[in-house]
């Protein structure tokens, strides 16, 4: 496939090599510098982008759309403290950065006159968090009477279970089959696309290379002394040799590393030793904007539910696509791809991403959100892989961390 950008970049999404002409060249100071202002540099980027994004979604000028996103951590925090104080009659809460409003989906009159007095908008809604999670569940556990290229998830805002299906599903019978009673079945939407959907990778492009695959660099872990980059893992088989996609080294001459753990699908995500970390200029905790810049990321999202509301503007960075900022729409999807594999516990967000991004670095301001593992070729979303996943899986925080490799 074509290449979206010049050759220069660096092993993409969350750079392990900066390449200008096929030259090394080390992260500038600036990178890690803080504004004028105070601000971090990584901030005013992730910024930046998510006030471009945000004016394109809106039709605000830029200026005005930095100024909304100046609130969007307590607009969130309100949300988010608004549910879990009035948890049982809350189904779902979100965000309208442009509009500076924190929304909350209630049950009963008590909890909507209690958002007013909390500064939140209520919107009544009809089902109560339990029955659509116990439906949701029922989708999971019947994932294998589902089409390929089809997903499923509990949306806050909607207060029902939304199923994706591709063009000229039967969804009766889908439903029918996975055993959702008809009692049931007003708490499901059904959307439809024609579009096919992907793990992205396995095509030409610039980043990792893993045989004749191509595929993105994500998030850098140490776990238990020893250094790692996170990818995806439809992209590798543990034991593969990772090279950088155009055949460079660190300054020993060493490829990236050995894929040294694979999970996939239940999760989609691996783990690749990487050789020397430290003889890798830029590298650690930086992601690639691709526009001669990085943005830098010193923590992790620890749980996705409390910590992103719906609404928030999350950045991905990948090969084919560069450095592109999106809403947060939900997490907890599950994703039946074209090859009939499905993923679960996944993180969805309004940004198009291509072949050739996967496994390429997610982020929220400062803090790492996750790995790319596909979407809507060409289309309007992408599923993230949760780091805090990742990290849970391998003994939590007093086991593994995101790293500064040059520490």
């Amino acid at each position: 496939m074509k290449h979206m950008r010049k050759r220069s970049a660096l092993l993409a999404a969350a750079a392990v090599l900066a390449v200008t002409g096929g030259v090394a060249t080390q992260l500038p100071a600036s990178a890690s510098a803080t504004t004028a202002a105070g601000a971090p540099r990584s901030m005013s980027a992730y910024m930046s982008a998510a006030a471009s994004a945000l004016a394109a979604d809106t039709g605000l000028t830029p200026s005005q759309a930095a100024g909304r996103l100046a609130a969007q951590d307590d607009l969130s925090s309100k949300a988010l403290a608004f549910r879990k104080q009035h948890m049982a009659a809350t189904p779902g809460v979100w965000i309208d950065v442009a509009r500076g409003e924190a929304h909350a989906n209630v049950t009963t009159s008590a909890a909507a006159r209690a958002a007013r007095q909390a500064g939140v908008v209520p919107h009544t809604a009809t089902y109560a968090a339990t029955d659509l999670k116990r439906v949701k569940d029922q989708l999971d556990a019947a994932a294998r009477e589902l089409p390929p290229n089809s997903s499923w998830h509990v949306d806050d805002r909607d207060n029902r279970v939304v199923i994706d299906l591709p063009s000229g599903t039967d969804a009766t019978s889908i439903m029918g089959k996975a055993g959702i009673a008809k009692a049931d079945r007003e708490k499901i939407k059904v959307t439809t696309h024609k579009e096919k959907t992907s793990r992205y990778g396995l095509a030409g492009g610039d980043g990792l290379r893993i045989g004749k695959a191509t595929c993105s660099a994500g998030i850098m872990v140490n776990w238990s002394g020893t250094d790692y980059l996170v990818t995806a893992g439809h992209c590798v088989q543990t034991g593969d040799r990772v090279e950088r996609h155009d055949g460079s080294t660190n300054r020993r001459g060493e490829n990236v590393g050995t894929v040294e753990e694979r999970q996939f699908p239940y999760s989609d995500y691996a783990l690749v030793r990487v050789n020397s970390p430290r003889e890798w200029f830029p590298s650690g905790h930086v992601v690639n904007k691709y526009d001669g810049g990085f943005n830098s990321y010193d923590d992790y999202i620890r749980n996705p539910r409390p910590e992103l509301t719906s609404g928030s503007y999350v950045c991905t960075s990948g090969v084919t696509s560069g450095w592109k900022c999106g809403k947060f729409q939900e997490d907890g999807e599950a994703w039946k791809d074209s090859d009939g594999h499905t993923t679960y516990n996944l993180i969805k967000a309004k940004v198009s991403n291509d072949e050739g991004d996967s496994g390429g670095a997610a982020i929220y301001g400062t803090k790492a959100v996750g790995t790319i593992v596909g979407g809507r070729i060409g289309g309007e979303y992408t599923y993230i892989q949760p780091l805090s996943t990742v990290i849970q899986n391998h003994g939590g925080d007093n086991s593994m961390r995101v790293v500064d490799w040059q520490q």
